[in-house]
C-alpha cells in the first residue's frame, strides 16, 4: 500500500510538472503499464475522452477515468449481460428443438436454425447501442455463429437427403 502511495504521489508531482494536457494521458500511461495495461490501448481509450473535455487537468483525467471504470464494472454491465444470457437460451433452445424436429423427421428442422443465429445476432445488437464491448461475450456470439451456420448446413443437407 505504501508502494502504491508512493507511486502515486510520482504520478501527481510529474503531471503537475509536465504541463501539456495531451502529457498528462501519455504519463498515466507509461507508468500504468503492466501485464494487464498496454500503452496504446491506455492511451486510447483514455485521450479519446480526454480531448473532449474543456478542462484538461489531472483532476478531470481522474473524474474521466473513474467514470470509465465504472461504465466497465459489473453493475454496468449486467443489463447487457442478462439480456444476451436471454437470448444465448432462444438460441440454446433453438438447437434442441432443432434436435428434435431432426429425430421426429420433420423438413422444417432447420427453420429453428435461423433464430439460433438471431441470438448472437440480437446480443452483438445490443452491445453495440448500450456502447459496451465485453470480449467472452462477444466470443461467446462468434461460437453461436459458427454452430448456427454448421448446423443449418449439416440439417439442410440431411432434410434434401430425405433422411
Amino acid at each position: 500500500m505504501i508502494i502504491l502511495k508512493a507511486t502515486i504521489a510520482s504520478i501527481l508531482i510529474s503531471l503537475a510538472a509536465a504541463g501539456e494536457e495531451a502529457e498528462f494521458v501519455k504519463e498515466v500511461c507509461r507508468k500504468s503499464v503492466a501485464a494487464v495495461v498496454r500503452y496504446d490501448d491506455c492511451v486510447q481509450v483514455l485521450n479519446g475522452d480526454f480531448q473532449q473535455e474543456t478542462k484538461k487537468d489531472l483532476y478531470t483525467l481522474t473524474i474521466l477515468s473513474l467514470n470509465l471504470a465504472m461504465a466497465n464494472s459489473p453493475p454496468a454491465l449486467k443489463p447487457v449481460i442478462q439480456a444476451c444470457s436471454i437470448w444465448f437460451l432462444g438460441s440454446y433452445n433453438s438447437f434442441h428443438s432443432t434436435i428434435i424436429d431432426v429425430k421426429a423427421g420433420s423438413s422444417l428442422a432447420d427453420f429453428y436454425l435461423l433464430y439460433a443465429h438471431d441470438g448472437a445476432t440480437n446480443c452483438r445488437n445490443f452491445m453495440k447501442q448500450s456502447n459496451i464491448s465485453i470480449p467472452a461475450v462477444a466470443n461467446r456470439c462468434n461460437h453461436v455463429e459458427f454452430f448456427a451456420y454448421v448446423c443449418y448446413t449439416v440439417t439442410e443437407m440431411l432434410i434434401l437427403k430425405g433422411n
